[in-house]
């Protein structure tokens, strides 16, 4: 039943998308550019919504495009609201930054307030996303004075200064900020408000070296946010734990929650993950090693005053004092040995952490160009309509675009020879659970396996996502009345 309403909503969003292109279609012949936009910018709301943040892109600059040259500017301020929504999917601070600075003069330009405030905001967000917190921390207190001004909550606002102060190590700040946040929201129950102040109390009482009261502020957050059942929360609230317990020097519980928060951090790819786990296991293992060889100094220095206090009244017992002593300095040269040895596999680990990430970057690198083509060749087929010469350039076209499909088959043989690297013995196991799957459905449990979304997945294959929708549906009636995300997490 699940499947099937997957289906049909995934049918449902992309009738309204075509029913939209086909409106803007309809708009450029009959040569009126408002309605054109007005198409466009609602289309790119629809495919930002389905994750198709690059086509998203592409048609609310157009429509903006559009609305400037007609000077309508509460259209133009409109659609500065979508590209802002669209540029933090991509998490590209510096277009934040451009249009929230944008979307500021207009709204001073109208005196309108609770625009400011929201604009003021962006541009916070932007600082944050290019990790510029001394202005970022500037645009908050901003909007705390606009909002106490109007009357108005101030409680999210002291939560997000409170996060760029404890970027700063300002601490102490990031603690007052985060409570005060706690404070403003409580008369009003906004439990929302309320959660985010004390994950940043949290995470400033942890980051500050402060473990026990970071834990306890951890627990109230757990309390409050039980209510919401976001999953998000949820992994926050891991991570939190993780800082409080390395905090309170209890590195066995920290790493082992830091592996939890990892594991349940479903936009981390798997090279990502094996990346992250070995520079944990590392840096945890070594700082387990400092405590322990710490506890054994001092052993050594007690040994060492002992042996020293009774050498001078004991005569008799030099042999043993002589054997100690030998003994004390084969443990100051296992010690040695030990940070030797921990020192060689911190750079190991740091090795393989950074070979980890290259790989990571080449194939992102990869999907971006051959996106960026797909999109210049669909640009061209629809300029190859208006040509004398239109059937013979759109043929050559189709031809290249099909060329330029992400996943050609040696695109995919290579690619499956990563995955088995990460994944070994992927295939065989699903060969033995799904005996009787597709090529295509293999294809779609790789990449369900790695966590992708449908319309992901779409433009990986070359398909459409209602096509991936099918695929995922006949993959899961193979599998009877086993979950399909359950399995691919066995394999």
């Amino acid at each position: 039943m699940l499947s099937l309403f997957l289906a049909l909503e995934a049918s449902a969003q992309t009738a309204a998308i075509d029913s939209l292109k086909t409106v803007a279609q309809a708009a450029v012949r009959q040569n009126d550019r408002r309605a054109e936009a007005v198409a466009l910018r609602q289309l790119a709301r629809e495919q930002a919504d389905m994750g198709n943040a690059i086509e998203a892109l592409h048609n609310a600059q157009r429509a903006l495009q559009i609305f400037e040259s007609l000077g309508e500017k509460s259209e133009v301020f409109n659609t500065y609201n979508s590209l802002l929504a669209v540029y933090q999917q991509l998490h590209d601070g510096q277009q934040i930054i451009e249009i929230a600075t944008k979307g500021i003069e207009y709204s001073r330009g109208t005196a309108d307030t609770s625009l400011l405030i929201v604009m003021t905001t962006a541009l916070g967000i932007g600082y944050d996303e290019t990790n510029q917190d001394e202005k970022a921390v500037a645009c908050y207190l901003e909007c705390i004075a606009l909002e106490e001004a109007i009357g108005k909550s101030s409680a999210l606002s002291h939560g997000n200064v409170s996060s760029s102060f404890s970027s700063l190590g300002k601490f102490d700040e990031a603690i007052r900020h985060a409570r005060l946040a706690y404070e403003i929201a409580l008369p009003n129950q906004d439990t929302m408000a309320m959660v985010l102040g004390k994950l940043n109390e949290s995470y400033a009482l942890a980051l500050s070296g402060r473990g026990n009261e970071a834990l306890d502020a951890t627990g109230q957050t757990e309390a409050l946010a039980a209510s919401l059942h976001i999953s998000s929360l949820d992994r926050d609230i891991v991570y939190l734990k993780s800082l409080g317990f390395a905090g309170k020097k209890d590195f066995e519980k920290a790493y082992r929650y830091h592996l939890q928060y990892f594991q349940m951090d479903s936009t981390l790819s798997s090279a990502e993950r094996n990346a992250h786990f070995a520079e944990l296991e590392a840096v945890y293992q070594t700082k387990r090693k400092e405590v322990e060889n710490a506890q054994l100094s001092a052993d050594i220095a007690r040994q060492r005053t002992w042996l020293a206090a009774i050498t001078g009244a004991v005569l008799l017992l030099g042999a043993a004092v002589w054997f100690q002593r030998k003994r004390l300095k084969i443990n100051a040269k296992l010690l040695e040995t030990e940070k030797t040895l921990a020192k060689t596999e911190r750079l190991r680990a740091l090795e393989e952490i950074q070979f980890f990430q290259r790989e990571l970057d080449d194939y992102t690198q990869l999907l971006i160009e051959k996106n960026q083509a797909i999109e210049a060749l669909k640009a061209g087929l629809e300029t190859a309509a208006l040509s004398e010469n239109a059937a013979s350039e759109k043929e050559d076209l189709q031809a290249q675009l099909m060329q330029a499909t992400i996943l050609t088959e040696a695109d995919w043989r290579n690619f499956r020879q990563k995955f088995e690297r990460v994944h070994g013995g992927f295939f065989e196991k699903m060969g033995q659970e799904v005996p009787d799957a597709t090529e295509a459905e293999q294809r779609l449990a790789v990449l369900t396996k790695l966590e992708l979304s449908n319309p992901e997945i779409a433009a990986m294959l070359g398909i459409s996502p209602e096509s991936v929708s099918k695929t995922r549906y006949r993959l899961r009636k193979k599998l009877g009345e086993r979950d399909l995300g359950a399995v691919l997490r066995e394999i």
